[in-house]
């Protein structure tokens, strides 16, 4: 199979479990939104922030190291046992330590909290746990490009722990406290099942146990692990200006729009992004920059093509959409859902654009980056959030990213370029456009039938334009229909 064949086939691996994935948040996401007040959906965000900024620390940037490492090991296998017993155990130590720091730190600070978000926070920290080895387990399938068994977990995990969560929240308990006893229960059993894959054959001795291999990844990982840590401030450290500029509602309304988008962003960049970067990092190591360059431009392209789609179909279908996941009460949240998603597509896109600086092993730079987009984002909040509302918060977030994105790509390309065909780029920007305009004229009214006609309309005429004037879309459609056949 040539690599083309194959870069196609793992896109397809990912793209299907995520859209799987997807269903089952679709799923879940209706429900919960109707379980749980706007306070309470607001309030389980606060404590996502803070699990993330947790487990942030926990990893270590460890699942980093092993996507760009894991090429230099690979060929012999004693050395891939060293590898993954190394980073499992490196793992395992950390997030526990973070575990019982977090728990004692929120303790200390129950005078500031209040009792009932201490009781939420601490049910809810073994997450930090499961989920940093999570990260070692699913870092560790994605590097050695095993796609079909990185599908498999994924939806068997999402699924599981939403079933798990939602008879938590409605069924066995109620309510979040039901909600995070389910989740933490549905994610153990699936980290133990991952587990038991990865460290198959893995033999547990002294001597599988390499300490300078732990001492090479952290010193890599670590700034990684500060690049993920502002990251997710930069992504979701609005959450606290908003509670405290507005409140627990409007954050719930918030919180509600930005699940939403980070829906349809995990359909549509996700699987491209989790594909290129190993797949990059390989042709680095083997062929050097010039063939890193060039595969770059190509999967600019592809994501490009389908990024743009992806905002103007949401924004043509958000209200509808919402309102029919979400419930009525939470429809103040639809007017964020296009901004927002254009905010997380640009993300996608940076880790094409900014890739040289992760071949390169620039971590510095990438953690001193992202920490320049969680200020400037959190100054943007508070200019705005008092002009425009929760409104103000989805500017700032699409703004922050656009602006972090062109840094991440104007000194990644210093490195190793990554091409962007301006040409395409903007035919694609036009279509995505021209389907909007098409789109609006279909309108019997809001609700469900408006929503499916937009939704397949959509899906057709971008498809038709983008076959009629791209040709490298129409050969990019052989090649699937080649490997379907």
């Amino acid at each position: 199979m040539s690599a083309a064949g194959n870069v196609l086939e793992r896109i397809g691996h990912y793209s299907l479990a995520k859209l799987v994935i997807m269903v089952a948040g679709l799923v879940s996401y209706p429900i919960l939104t109707r379980v749980l007040s706007p306070a309470e959906y607001g309030t389980m965000g606060l404590i996502i922030t803070m699990l993330n900024l947790a487990i942030g620390v926990s990893k270590l940037g460890l699942q980093f190291s092993t996507v760009r490492m894991w090429a230099q090991w690979e060929d012999d296998p004693r050395d891939q046992q060293r590898f993954i017993l190394s980073f499992f155990l490196a793992t395992t130590m950390a997030s526990l330590a973070a575990t019982v720091l977090y728990d004692v730190g929120s303790f200390l600070l129950r005078a500031f909290i209040g009792q009932e978000m201490l009781f939420f926070i601490l049910i809810s920290s073994p997450l930090i746990l499961l989920r940093s080895l999570h990260s070692f387990g699913m870092a560790q399938l994605n590097a050695s490009q095993r796609s079909r068994a990185y599908g498999l977990f994924e939806v068997a995990g999402a699924y599981v722990t939403m079933i798990a969560a939602v008879l938590g929240a409605t069924v066995v308990i109620g309510g979040l406290r039901g909600y995070y006893h389910g989740l933490v229960l549905g994610e153990a059993v699936m980290i133990a099942a991952l587990m038991a894959f990865i460290l198959r054959g893995v033999r547990m001795s002294r001597d599988n146990l390499s300490v300078p291999l732990v001492k090479e990844a952290v010193t890599f990982g670590f700034p990684m692990s500060l690049y993920e840590m502002s990251g997710v401030l930069f992504y979701t450290g609005d959450r606290f200006i908003i509670l405290w500029l507005l409140n627990k509602a409007q954050l719930g309304y918030y919180t509600v729009a930005y699940n939403l988008a980070v829906y349809i962003n995990t359909v549509f960049t996700l699987p491209v992004t989790m594909t290129v970067t190993p797949a990059v990092t390989s042709i680095y190591e083997r062929e050097g920059s010039e063939a890193a360059s060039a595969f770059l431009g190509r999967a600019s392209r592809w994501f490009f093509m389908f990024a743009f789609a992806a905002v103007a179909g949401l924004f043509m279908t958000c209200t509808d959409l919402l309102k029919l996941l979400a419930s009525e009460k939470f429809s103040p949240g639809a007017a964020l859902v296009p901004t927002l998603t254009a905010g997380l597509l640009f993300t996608g896109g940076r880790e094409i654009l900014g890739a040289g600086m992760f071949l390169k092993k620039r971590p510095w730079l990438m953690a001193r980056i992202n920490l320049m987009g969680a200020l400037l984002n959190g100054a943007l909040n508070l200019v705005l959030i008092p002009q425009l509302g929760i409104q103000g918060a989805a500017v700032a977030t699409l703004l922050t990213q656009m602006a972090i994105t062109g840094m991440f790509w104007a000194r990644g390309s210093q490195l190793v370029k990554a091409p962007v065909a301006l040409g395409p780029m903007g035919m694609h920007a036009g279509l995505a456009a021209a389907m909007a305009g098409i789109l609006y004229f279909i309108d019997p009214g809001a609700g469900v039938i408006r929503l499916v006609l937009r939704i397949v309309a959509g899906m057709v005429i971008y498809s038709v334009m983008l076959l009629a004037l791209d040709g490298d879309a129409r050969e990019l459609s052989k090649k699937v229909l080649a490997r379907f056949r």
